[in-house]
């Protein structure tokens, strides 16, 4: 039942003020579809804080102190954010970066991998291609754990050599492969990395 008093009060509220707040949002914002936002956002919040209305009888001046906040607080916010076109600001933005390990050719690193002991490429494809955890490795492979970690790292150094050393006719290229999920207690922190 209580529930259906406030949708009412609510629902007379909008009747009552809905106009009067609507020029007011008007006068402020000078465009029909910021001052329909800004009443809509009113109500909004009048819904979500009418427990903070003291006496009823001032719910029109209550309602509008909100929709004047809530303009200001726009107004602000483009202030400190300003709107513009991108094709107007294009020659402000930066270029985009050239990361040598995007650039690198995904066959130089699947023939530098098949150049490696089986024993380390196993790990390898199973760690950063099919995205295994450490102990699933270790499972498939029939090894413990340690050995698993001591593959990788191994297999990592391995392949890095290989990559520096002008692979696939790369010289000195730097590669981050990282895993973005770490399992707790199931691995550490693994990142192949080749310095430029």
């Amino acid at each position: 039942m209580k529930i259906q008093n406030c949708t009412a009060e609510l629902e007379s509220w909008f009747g009552e003020h809905h106009a009067a707040l609507y020029r007011y949002a008007l006068n402020l914002s000078r465009n029909h579809h910021d001052a329909c936002d800004l009443a809509q956002q009113t109500f909004y919040l009048a819904q979500i804080r009418r427990g903070q209305l003291r006496d009823a009888r001032r719910v029109k001046s209550w309602l509008s102190v909100t929709l004047r906040r809530i303009f200001l607080q726009r107004v602000r916010h483009e202030m400190r954010f300003p709107k513009c076109d991108v094709a107007q600001v294009e020659h402000e933005l930066p270029g985009a970066a050239t990361d040598p390990g995007a650039t690198l050719d995904a066959d130089a690193v699947r023939q530098a991998l098949t150049g490696l002991d089986e024993n380390f490429r196993r790990p390898l494809t199973l760690f950063y291609l099919e995205d295994r955890s450490y102990q699933e490795i270790a499972v498939a492979l029939a090894v413990p754990v340690g050995t698993v970690m001591s593959r990788l790292s191994r297999g990592k150094t391995m392949l890095r050599k290989k990559l520096e050393c002008g692979w696939h006719h790369h010289a000195r290229v730097r590669v981050a492969l990282r895993k973005p999920r770490f399992a707790k207690n199931q691995r550490a922190s693994t990142d192949l990395a080749f310095s430029t």
